[in-house]
C-alpha cells in the first residue's frame, strides 16, 4: 500500500511540475474575441494592430499622440473600457543608445525591453533589431496579431518625453527601435490593458499539489486504520 501511495504521489508531482512549466513558458495566449494575453507582462493586447482604422474610428489609423491617447481612453472592446497605449521607459539601460537631453540621460533605440511593445518584439516575437521582415513570418506568436504596420511602422506609446515639452516616445516595429518625436507627428496605435481577460482562473499549481497530497494522505491513513 505504501509503495502504491508513493507511486501516486510521484505521478502527481510530475504532473504538477509539467503544469507549472507550461504556465511559465506560455508567452502569448489567444483569448479569442480579438484579444491576446501576454502572461510575461500580465497584459492583454488588442489583436488588431490597426483597430483605429478597422473600426472606422480613423481613415488610416495614423494619429497624433494626443489623438492616440484619446482613442485608447474611449475604446470599449470585449466588454472592457480600460484600454491604453503601451508604456515606454526613458531609463531603460538595456537600450543600445543613450543621450543627455536637458541634463537628463535618456535611453533609446534597440533592445528597449522595458518598453512594453519592445518586450513583445524582442522576447515574445523573438525578433532581432533591423530584421523584422526577415524574421517575422517565422514566429507563430507574431502571426497571432493582425494588421501590424510594416512600412509606416511607428507606434505611439502612452509615455510623454518629459525632458522636452510636446514630445513623446514611440516604438518602430520595422527596426525594433524606441525613440521620441513631436506629439504632432502622426503614428499608429496599439491598445493594451492590464491583466487577463480570461474568466476561468486556474488554481496555482503548488497550492493544488499540496491540497491533493493532503486528500491522498487522509485516504491512505483511513485505509491503514481499517486494516
Amino acid at each position: 500500500m505504501r509503495i502504491k501511495f508513493l507511486h501516486i504521489l510521484f505521478v502527481m508531482m510530475a504532473f504538477t511540475i509539467s503544469i507549472t512549466s507550461n504556465v511559465a513558458n506560455a508567452g502569448l495566449i489567444d483569448r479569442g474575441n480579438g484579444m491576446i494575453y501576454d502572461d510575461v507582462q500580465d497584459l492583454t493586447w488588442l489583436q488588431d494592430a490597426n483597430y483605429a482604422k478597422t473600426s472606422g474610428y480613423d481613415d488610416d489609423g495614423l494619429m497624433t499622440w494626443q489623438e492616440s491617447v484619446d482613442w485608447a481612453a474611449q475604446l470599449n472592446f470585449g466588454g472592457y473600457n480600460d484600454w491604453r497605449l503601451f508604456n515606454a521607459a526613458s531609463n531603460d539601460e538595456k537600450c543600445s543608445s543613450t543621450s543627455v537631453v536637458n541634463e537628463i540621460r535618456v535611453y533609446y533605440n534597440g533592445f528597449c525591453t522595458d518598453n512594453e511593445l519592445g518586450q513583445l518584439y524582442y522576447n515574445e516575437f523573438n525578433l532581432e533589431r533591423l530584421k523584422l521582415n526577415e524574421s517575422a513570418s517565422e514566429d507563430p506568436e507574431f502571426a497571432m496579431f493582425s494588421n501590424i504596420q510594416m512600412s509606416e511602422s511607428k507606434y505611439w506609446s502612452g509615455t510623454s518625453f518629459y525632458p522636452i515639452e510636446d514630445f513623446a516616445w514611440y516604438f518602430n516595429v520595422k527596426f525594433g527601435d524606441q525613440s521620441y518625436n513631436r506629439q504632432s507627428e502622426e503614428y499608429f496605435t496599439l491598445a493594451v490593458r492590464d491583466g487577463d481577460v480570461a474568466i476561468t482562473q486556474v488554481p496555482e499549481p503548488v497550492s493544488l499539489l499540496l491540497f491533493l497530497i493532503a486528500l491522498l494522505g487522509l485516504q491512505f491513513k483511513r485505509r491503514e486504520l481499517h486494516k
